[in-house]
């Protein structure tokens, strides 16, 4: 019996040390303080407020033109040894463009526009190829890449997609336009 006694009382005491520390007096009332300085900082403002003329400083004496120079053209030669990036041949002919059997890669085929039409955006940024083409053969949409007359060309190039990421590339027999 003592021991539920012991333990009511317990537990009353532990409620009533709980309800007692809630919330300190001290925090009420420094809110409040701060609300009633935030109030009078913005009554001061409104009688001390700043009457705005408007800017009239003419600065067109003092404008200046920027002079832009030309940057240097280098004429450091690369080494040839070394791989920098595809060349692409198409866009140093001029010519009139011949239609002739030659040697293309194909990179992706598939039947949805929006797919293919980003695989070629993808092989543009990556290659910085002109000669890609997005052949439309019912009723697949083909990604194409090159104007090779010979296999051996068309192969180098195909290598050097395989190692950019596009695996299932593969050389194909087609008509290409040559510039003579």
């Amino acid at each position: 019996m003592k021991k539920v006694i012991s333990s009511m009382i317990l537990i009353v005491l532990t409620f009533v040390l709980a309800a007692c520390s809630a919330v300190p007096v001290d925090t009420r009332y420094s809110q409040q303080e701060q609300q009633d300085t935030i109030q009078q900082v913005k009554a001061e403002i409104k009688k001390d407020s700043v009457v705005h003329i408007p800017f009239s400083f003419d600065f067109t004496q003092y404008r200046s033109f920027p002079v832009v120079k030309d940057a240097p053209i280098s004429t450091r030669r690369k080494n040839p040894d070394y791989w920098y990036s595809l060349d692409d041949d198409s866009a140093k002919k001029t010519n009139t463009p011949l239609k002739v059997q030659g040697f293309r890669i194909l990179v992706h085929t598939t039947d949805d526009y929006p797919e293919a039409d980003s695989v070629r955006t993808a092989l543009y940024l990556k290659t910085n190829k002109k000669s890609i083409y997005l052949d439309f053969e019912s009723p697949f949409y083909k990604v194409k890449v090159g104007d090779y007359q010979f296999q051996k060309q068309a192969e180098e190039l195909n290598f050097q997609l395989n190692q950019l990421g596009f695996r299932n590339s593969l050389v194909i027999s087609d008509s290409i336009l040559v510039y003579k």
